[in-house]
């Protein structure tokens, strides 16, 4: 479900007679005009264009041709980031008939009805045609090649680290036991540590593949920040890195709590939530975050906590078990809630990349689930045995693995484009 090309100007594989004075591209869904980017290459060489948006068109890129052309194949490489926030790339190819012509003063094609509303600009003008195509048909292409890895694991390597920090200092901070913690507070540190460097890494590798010439030059920052996805990625990993200087600079661990919470809910509205009927998708995308901050964050807890007596870790499990019972419930629900609105039919879970990985994440929460069930039935009421706590805590560090490896799984769930619907 990520922008595709539909019409251009000129027409994939026309053949005109003048040499256009703009190139026109009209994609499926709004796209980021300051992060566009458009190069010609043919046989006079590269010509790199500077596009700007179409007022009358969200969902369009204009980019106007100052130069003659030569005589030729050309080919157009556009690179665009859609609303969602992902970098997408293609190509196509026009042939110039003759040189010849004043491209300013080219006649414009009267375009079809269903054809994309033209540029407000009086002085670009397409030329004259020999074939224009209405449709751009593009080679299918597998959903995974669209997936840039090293910013998939990043994002879900650093939601995954964010959402333990708030949820490891939650427990923390609300613990009955007022004895100090130094197992507990050592992680919290390096985890927010961790938090704000990931997060600010996956920011400068997001950037990079977002830009058009794969540069972080000054033109390229400010046209990031004039963006909203954008504006949105620098506010998640500032937020993290404020939540980082509260908690080991300045030792205010409620304000980097908030700072904390603050990056979640930002997160919450990026990726396909801030597209895909956001009403609906923002919100559950938060409460899930929310939830895996409990879950997760209880976990760490319990691994972490120092020992006095029995009574204090029978305790400790108790209350976090029933916030993880809560958890489970709200992950499951608004999980469910999220894959219905991206995927569209249900059947779309075994014919989609995006869906066989919904199932692979839902399998690993069901086998969360079971990690749950048998911590509360099967071995806290037995605590007080010989032995058990230390079965106790090897058992949660498998838990743990296995969170973190189907929060990698939602991270690169947040890169595949859901099928079209």
């Amino acid at each position: 479900m990520h922008a595709t090309l539909l019409r251009s100007e000129p027409a994939k594989g026309g053949t005109i007679t003048t040499s256009p004075g703009r190139i026109y591209l009209v994609f499926s869904e709004e796209i980021e005009p300051s992060l566009g980017g458009i190069r010609l290459v043919g046989p006079g060489g590269t010509l790199t264009l500077k596009p700007t948006g179409d007022p009358r068109n969200v969902s369009a890129l204009v980019a106007p041709v100052t130069t003659m052309l030569a005589a030729g194949t050309w080919r157009v490489e556009w690179r665009i980031v859609s609303e969602d926030g992902h970098p997408i790339d293609g190509d196509f190819t026009f042939t110039l008939a003759s040189a010849g012509g004043d491209s300013t003063s080219a006649a414009t094609p009267t375009p079809s009805p269903d054809a994309a509303t033209p540029s407000s600009d009086p002085e670009a003008t397409a030329p004259a045609t020999v074939a224009l195509p209405d449709t751009v048909t593009e080679p299918a292409r597998s959903a995974m090649d669209e997936v840039p890895v090293l910013p998939a694991i990043l994002r879900g390597l650093g939601v995954g680290l964010l959402t333990a920090f708030a949820g490891l200092l939650w427990f923390l901070r609300t613990r009955r036991d007022r004895a100090a913690q130094p197992r507990s507070e050592r992680l919290l540190s390096r985890v927010s540590i961790a938090t704000a460097l990931v997060l600010t890494l996956h920011l400068v590798v997001w950037a990079l593949a977002a830009s058009p010439d794969r540069s972080l030059g000054g033109e390229q920052m400010l046209a990031m920040l004039a963006s909203r996805v954008g504006r949105m990625e620098l506010a998640r990993a500032a937020l993290a890195l404020f939540a980082c200087w509260a908690l080991v600079l300045a030792r205010r661990e409620w304000l980097a709590f908030a700072f904390a919470v603050g990056s979640m809910l930002v997160s919450s509205a990026t990726g396909h939530s801030a597209t895909i009927h956001p009403a609906w998708t923002i919100p559950a995308r938060a409460l899930h975050l929310f939830a895996v901050a409990a879950w997760l964050g209880g976990l760490l807890w319990l691994l972490t906590l120092a020992r006095p007596s029995i009574e204090v870790i029978a305790a400790e499990a108790e209350r976090v078990s029933s916030l993880a019972l809560v958890g489970v419930i709200v992950v499951t629900v608004t999980g469910v809630v999220q894959t219905k609105f991206f995927i569209g039919e249900w059947g779309e879970l075994v014919r989609s990349a995006y869906g066989a990985l919904a199932l692979v994440k839902l399998a690993g929460l069901a086998g969360l689930v079971l990690f749950g069930a048998h911590h509360r039935f099967r071995v806290m009421p037995r605590l007080t045995e010989a032995g058990v706590a230390d079965r106790f805590s090897r058992s949660l560090r498998s838990e743990v693995v296995l969170l973190t490896l189907v929060i990698l799984v939602g991270g690169l769930l947040a890169y595949v484009p859901p099928p079209r619907h």
